[in-house]
C-alpha cells in the first residue's frame, strides 16, 4: 500500500512538473491505418506542450499530405482495447502519463521494494505498452470506425440473452448477469431523456448537489474523474437515488460522486448533446477556421432541447 501511495506520489508530481513550463522532449511512435503509400510507424518529436493538432502538423509533410482536416488521431489505451477518437486540444504527454497511471495501477505492486527505483520504473513504461499506441486514420475511416464503436456499446447495453428479446418477464440466471454496474432504464433519474426528470427546465436537486459538491472540492483532489472508487457502494447510491430516497452528497467521497455523474451523463438516453445532431457535430471538428466553428457550436446548442441547452 505505501509503494502504491509513493508511485501515484511521483506520477501526479510528474504531471504537475509538466504543467509548470518545464519542457519535456518525447518521441512519439504513431501508427497508421488505411492510408495508402505511407510507411508505418511514423516517428514523431514533440514536447509536453504539443496538442494533438500539433502533432499532427508535424505528421503531414512526413506523409505528403496537406489536408489535416482529412486525417484524425486516435488513442488506444492497451491491446484489445477500443480506440477513442482525439480531439485536437488534447495533450499527448498528459494522455500517456494518465494511461500509465491507469495501467501500473491496475498491477501486482507487491515486487517492488524500494522507492528510488520509482523515477527508472516510469520511463521503463514510457518505453513498453502501457504509454498506450497513437493511430492516424483518414476521417472518413474514422467517421465509421466511431459509428461502430457506438453501435457496439449500445448492443452492449442491451444484451442479456437472446430468449429477452422475445419475452420480458425473463430473468437471466445468477450465474449470468454481469458484475459490472448496469443501466437501470426503469429508474427515475438514470437512462432517461433529460426533458422527463427536468422540471421548469430545472435539472433534479441530486444532480444539482452533485455539481455543487464537484464545483467546490473537485478542483483541489487529485485525480478526481480518475481515480477508480469503490463500484458496490457507487451501485448503491445510485440504486437509491434511482428510486428517489435522499442522499447527502457531502458525506461521500468526490470521488463516488464523480463516478455516479460521469454515469448520469453517459446513460442519458438520446445522449447530452443528442444522437440526432451526431453528423452535425462530427461535422464542427473538420471545419479549420475557429470563426467557423464557433459559429457552428452555437447553431447547434440552439437546436438542442432546452433541457440539454
Amino acid at each position: 500500500m505505501e509503494e502504491t501511495i509513493w508511485w501515484n506520489f511521483f506520477l501526479q508530481r510528474s504531471i504537475r512538473d509538466a504543467k509548470k513550463q518545464n519542457k519535456i522532449d518525447l518521441s512519439l511512435q504513431i501508427s497508421t491505418e488505411d492510408i495508402a503509400h505511407c510507411d508505418t510507424p511514423l516517428y514523431v518529436k514533440a514536447t509536453n506542450f504539443d496538442t494533438v493538432n500539433d502533432i499532427m502538423s508535424k505528421l503531414l509533410p512526413m506523409m505528403r499530405k496537406h489536408n489535416i482536416e482529412d486525417f484524425q488521431l486516435w488513442f488506444c489505451p492497451r491491446p484489445g482495447e477500443t480506440p477513442r477518437a482525439l480531439q485536437g486540444n488534447e495533450y499527448p504527454h498528459d494522455i500517456i502519463m494518465i494511461n500509465i497511471q491507469k495501467n501500473f495501477s491496475s498491477r501486482d505492486l507487491r515486487h517492488f521494494t524500494s522507492f528510488p527505483s520509482l523515477p527508472g520504473l516510469i520511463m521503463k513504461y514510457l518505453n513498453s505498452d502501457a504509454q498506450g499506441q497513437f493511430i492516424l486514420r483518414p476521417r472518413n475511416t474514422a467517421r465509421s470506425q466511431q459509428q461502430k464503436n457506438m453501435k457496439e456499446k449500445t448492443l452492449k447495453k442491451q444484451r442479456t440473452s437472446k430468449s429477452s428479446w422475445w419475452h420480458r418477464s425473463y430473468e437471466p440466471h445468477p450465474d449470468q448477469v454481469c458484475n459490472t454496474p448496469k443501466v437501470n432504464n426503469g429508474g427515475k433519474l438514470f437512462g432517461r431523456e433529460l426533458s422527463s426528470i427536468c422540471k421548469d427546465g430545472n435539472l433534479p436537486l441530486a444532480i444539482l448537489d452533485m455539481l455543487s459538491l464537484l464545483k467546490r472540492e473537485g478542483p483541489t483532489t487529485e485525480g478526481v474523474f480518475i481515480i477508480r472508487p469503490s463500484i458496490t457502494m457507487c451501485q448503491t447510491i445510485k440504486d437509491k437515488l434511482d428510486s428517489e430516497e435522499e442522499v447527502d452528497m457531502n458525506k461521500l467521497s468526490v470521488h463516488v460522486v464523480s463516478w455516479i455523474f460521469k454515469d448520469f451523463l453517459q446513460n442519458i438516453e438520446g445522449s447530452l448533446m443528442t444522437s440526432k445532431l451526431y453528423d452535425e457535430w462530427i461535422a464542427v471538428t473538420k471545419k479549420v477556421d475557429d470563426e467557423e466553428k464557433l459559429a457552428a457550436v452555437q447553431s447547434l446548442l440552439d437546436k438542442l432541447p432546452s433541457a440539454n441547452a
